[in-house]
């Protein structure tokens, strides 16, 4: 499921913001029918142009205001064929990766995200090989199966922007050059959060994790 039926408006200080559907067409998708839902808004994008006329969506700036208990990671590195958890519980949060291609071997830069269990998990992952970035659904649990990717274009460092919510993510590459987003809704249990490398190390410059709060506040 990617963001159909984008709607876009003028913020009185005269910014271009598009609020779009995050949904599906098929069941099951967690109990929406005896539930009486379909499908959620993805979180609001600010829209601009870049020096190259390329189309930039980012989450609006006020999304910011939702973040806490922030957890600075700084830079590390991830060892050859290594798995290293990040957050042993992270079922609402926001994902901010900066990683050094130049000085990484890695065959993928992995986030294991909504990792329920060791083979249970969505994936998040910049592959080197065929120079994309993908989001993989089909070790999430209880959701529906899916895959997509875009082309990365980012130079020698990598930026990925995840958030993640109780039953989505949305990822926003280098910036918001380019964006993925999909429902899904994992398997029962704890939902950690970690970094895997496949073949190489992964050189990461910055690391950081927010949780975030609601929306509707206290």
């Amino acid at each position: 499921m990617s963001v159909r039926a984008p709607q876009s408006m003028l913020s009185p200080d005269n910014r271009r913001l598009m609020f779009g559907w995050m949904g599906g067409f098929t069941l099951p998708l967690a109990s929406q029918a005896e539930d009486g839902w379909s499908g959620q808004l993805a979180t609001p994008r600010e829209v601009s142009l870049s020096k190259d006329l390329e189309i930039i969506a980012t989450p609006i700036p006020e999304f910011d205001e939702l973040r806490e208990n922030t957890v600075d990671k700084g830079g590390f590195t991830v060892e050859t064929d290594n798995t290293v958890e990040l957050a042993s519980d992270l079922p609402v949060g926001e994902i901010e990766l900066t990683v050094d291609l130049d000085k990484t071997s890695s065959e993928q830069v992995s986030l294991l995200v909504q990792q329920t269990s060791k083979n249970r998990y969505t994936e998040v992952a910049y592959d080197s090989l065929s120079n994309r970035v993908f989001l993989d659904r089909g070790k999430s649990g209880s959701s529906d199966r899916g895959y997509r990717s875009a082309p990365y274009v980012g130079g020698s460092q990598l930026k990925l922007r995840v958030i993640i919510d109780r039953g989505s993510i949305e990822v926003f590459i280098n910036d918001g050059r380019y964006g993925l987003s999909s429902l899904a809704f994992p398997a029962e249990g704890r939902r950690a959060v970690s970094i895997a490398s496949v073949g190489g190390v992964i050189a990461v410059s910055n690391l950081k994790i927010h949780s975030l709060k609601s929306i509707w506040g206290n």
